[in-house]
């Protein structure tokens, strides 16, 4: 074996990623020195399905050059509690030094896991739910935002429910699909209000695809989903159509907010 290959294979793993780590943020920073909206996904696994394809990557960079730093499994819940990990604030900061903030559009989701495996069991009796905590999510998302610079943020609203989500180890499915759907329309609902309801020196952006990923009965069209959980190709495919859509309606950061897209 060559001395030079062997040198490499000998290269430690985090060393590959952090090359790997700095080359993608040099793209994006890139891309918003040219003046080009530059996406930074923040979220759990739907950050990554919602733009396809699917990597093992924790940042990386999707085929409409969007990046994407995967953050693992996340409730909405849990962001709102505990604030992002470590590997969203040393994102943001490294993008906060190397790329033209200004051109820079954070978008975070998450709450898929909340609804699929935890609300609809803290349902009451006269069907009320606690979302308070859905307020202090969209003011992590702005401290995310605020952390590199950017002027706004996008919050997405998770996909709807699908009646074919498969129970996982660790991953238990609460509640009937009817009450997911219910639990998952009071979720978008919140989430809406805390966005429109925010006044802050980040502008909160609510991105909404709903319309277009759900079937007549509320939940995710079977043909867009190939796992009962995340969306498919196909779904992708709908997704980032409404959401060049979606940035294409934006009104400048320093203008009046936008309204949503649906």
């Amino acid at each position: 074996m060559p001395r030079w290959l062997y040198a490499i294979l000998l290269v430690p793993a985090r060393v590959v990623h952090a090359f790997r780590r700095s080359g993608t943020v040099a793209r994006l920073a890139r891309d918003s020195r040219r003046g080009r909206t530059a996406e930074l996904w923040f979220g759990d696994s739907h950050a990554m399905y919602f733009n396809g394809p699917v990597t093992t990557a924790s940042l990386w960079r999707a085929d409409r050059d969007q990046t994407v730093c995967h953050l693992g499994p996340r409730l909405m819940f849990s962001v709102a509690r505990n604030g992002f990990p470590p590997r969203a604030t040393r994102t943001a900061r490294l993008v906060r030094r190397v790329a033209d903030s200004d051109q820079v559009l954070p978008v975070v989701v998450t709450g898929e896991i909340d609804v699929r495996c935890h609300l609809a069991a803290h349902t009451g009796p006269d069907g009320s739910r606690d979302l308070g905590f859905v307020a202090t999510y969209v003011e992590r998302g702005c401290e995310l935002a605020a952390l590199m610079g950017a002027s706004r943020v996008v919050l997405v609203v998770p996909p709807p429910p699908s009646i074919d989500a498969p129970v996982l180890p660790g991953y238990p499915v609460v509640g009937s699909i009817d009450e997911r759907i219910s639990t998952f329309l009071a979720l978008r609902s919140a989430l809406g209000a805390a966005v429109s309801s925010h006044d802050g020196p980040v502008r909160a952006e609510l991105f909404d695809a709903t319309t277009v990923l759900s079937d007549t009965r509320g939940g995710l069209r079977a043909e867009l989903t190939d796992d009962g959980i995340h969306t498919n190709a196909a779904g992708v495919t709908v997704v980032r159509d409404h959401f060049a859509r979606f940035v294409d309606g934006l009104a400048p950061a320093t203008g009046e907010r936008s309204t949503p897209q649906t």
